[in-house]
């Protein structure tokens, strides 16, 4: 096999596998925060806080992980057509024994932003955290983005 065959069979898994990567890039960028701890102000700690997103004609409903926090480590708002989650996660502490050898938790203050698919009615929101996932209720605004404008002529 000469090389340009080998280039030409290889080329079709490359694009795929680069395809591939751009999919997972696009859906997980969302998904990567980071969090800004004031106690560790030279490192920076990266983590992946996993959202589902349902909708209805009537609601949207979204899922968030994130363990170990109370429900007042929590800000809720809904900015543009982006709904903006941020918070602070506390370590645990009393807990540890010996010398961390690594840490793959992140602590400290985060901001996710989730974009709405849909106008949203903020002031009949409601949020609930419950082992450690976090989900909010946002009903769905009769209205919608798009409305019919009448042309008027002579």
């Amino acid at each position: 096999m000469t090389k340009i065959e080998v280039k030409t069979s290889l080329n079709p898994a490359l694009e795929e596998l680069t395809e591939g990567w751009r999919h997972l890039q696009a859906r997980a960028s969302h998904a990567v925060v980071r969090f800004n701890d004031p106690l560790q102000r030279d490192t920076e700690h990266w983590s992946y806080l996993p959202v589902d997103l349902y909708e209805s004609d009537e609601l949207l409903v979204l899922h968030m992980e994130v363990p170990g926090m109370d429900v007042s480590d929590f800000d809720i708002t809904v900015f543009g057509n982006n709904l903006v989650i941020s918070g602070s996660k506390k370590p645990l502490t009393g807990e540890e024994t010996g010398t961390c050898m690594f840490s793959e938790r992140a602590y400290g203050e985060f901001e996710r932003s989730v974009p709405l698919l849909k106008p949203v009615d903020e002031s009949q929101a409601a949020a609930n955290y419950l082992h450690g996932v976090l989900t909010i209720s946002l009903p769905v605004l009769r209205d919608g983005f798009c409305r019919r404008i009448e042309v008027q002529g002579e």
